[in-house]
């Protein structure tokens, strides 16, 4: 059984590309904020754009990163827009 050690998460989450998503993560959330009638066009631009790096660079701590910061991504959007914009079920 091969167990990921604490080291091996901290050399990993202070490599430059993992940096760069989170930091393109936090200009996202900032222009969705910061332009909220195109804050879900920016959500759906920046989730493209997270999912083409992950797609080029094929690291495991990339690949969680950018999980991650798109899971976080939709936390924001659905707290600053509502739920108006996702799946609805209070029927009809």
């Amino acid at each position: 059984m091969i167990m990921i050690t604490t080291r091996q998460i901290i050399d990993g989450a202070k490599s430059r590309e993992v940096l760069a998503i989170f930091l393109f993560m936090l200009l996202a959330a900032g222009a969705m904020a910061a332009f909220k009638p195109q804050g879900i066009p920016i959500y759906i631009v920046s989730l493209l754009l997270i999912a083409c790096a992950v797609s080029f660079l094929k690291k495991d701590s990339i690949r969680v990163a950018a999980l991650l910061a798109i899971v976080l991504l939709s936390l924001f959007s659905i707290w600053s827009n509502g739920v108006k914009f996702g799946i609805d079920f209070s029927g009809g």
